[in-house]
């Protein structure tokens, strides 16, 4: 039998996925290139990226709402702007 996991929220579903992800990784299965699995692997760099995709799928629906609000010569303006600022 087979369990899915239904959410009205996919950004919950994305965390979901990237949870299972991490406990997989952590159990030693081998999901990395080289065939890497274990704690190991998630205290070294591999950790803290893993840790930014269960962020992410929170943070950019909203960023995205913020960045289509403004007009598209508002959009250019802070992206050249953001480009050259020092």
């Amino acid at each position: 039998m087979t369990r899915t996991v239904r959410s009205e929220r996919p950004e919950v579903l994305a965390a979901y996925h990237e949870t299972l992800h991490r406990h997989a990784t952590a159990a030693g299965v081998p999901v990395f290139s080289g065939l890497q699995g274990g704690v190991g692997v998630l205290l070294g760099p591999t950790g803290g990226y893993l840790l930014g995709f269960a962020v992410v799928p929170f943070v950019v629906p909203d960023a995205i709402k913020v960045a289509l609000s403004v007009g598209v010569a508002e959009r250019v303006n802070r992206a050249l702007g953001a480009t050259l600022e020092r």
